[in-house]
């Protein structure tokens, strides 16, 4: 039996639509694969740079030399010798022009609250190591038994 002409343009029309929504779902497939791709290679890169970052810098058992920390931002500055900002109450380190600035006229910021003793200490004469959660930051300790104490506290940290 021959299909009439009608049933044949009915026949060539669903397979065009056939094609025409597998092209459409293959235009919206191809660019969202790309785009997840990319975003998980991002990622991906973001988080070794983050390891990368925080294995650069040193355990919190060894302490940091205080011209290595931007005192105003308390962040250690990857071993990069920082500008000297001399006070009466001791020699202090900042990164930047507004840092020696905020030293300069902030007292707040020139002090520290030690973390095992809870005393106010002088920035200039504390001894400094990397917070335990490595993300850059310091503690300022008014004793070398203060830092060892702090230590064994956060040793399982890591």
């Amino acid at each position: 039996m021959k299909q009439s002409a009608s049933g044949r343009k009915h026949q060539k029309e669903k397979r065009r639509n056939i094609l025409l929504n597998s092209f459409g779902v293959l235009a919206l497939i191809i660019p969202l694969t790309w785009a997840v791709i990319g975003i998980y290679k991002y990622e991906k890169e973001g988080a070794e740079e983050k390891n990368d970052y925080k294995a650069s810098h040193p355990g919190i058992e060894k302490l940091i030399d205080p011209n290595k920390v931007c005192m105003a931002t308390n962040a250690f500055m990857n071993g990069h010798e920082q500008m000297l900002v001399p006070n009466q109450e001791g020699n202090f380190y900042a990164c930047s022009q507004p840092c020696i600035s905020t030293i300069q006229l902030s007292e707040v910021e020139r002090y520290a609250i030690d973390p095992v003793s809870n005393n106010r200490i002088s920035k200039a004469k504390a001894f400094i190591c990397m917070h335990p959660d490595r993300s850059g930051k310091v503690c300022y300790f008014e004793s070398k038994e203060n830092h060892i104490e702090f230590v064994k506290i956060h040793k399982n940290e890591r």
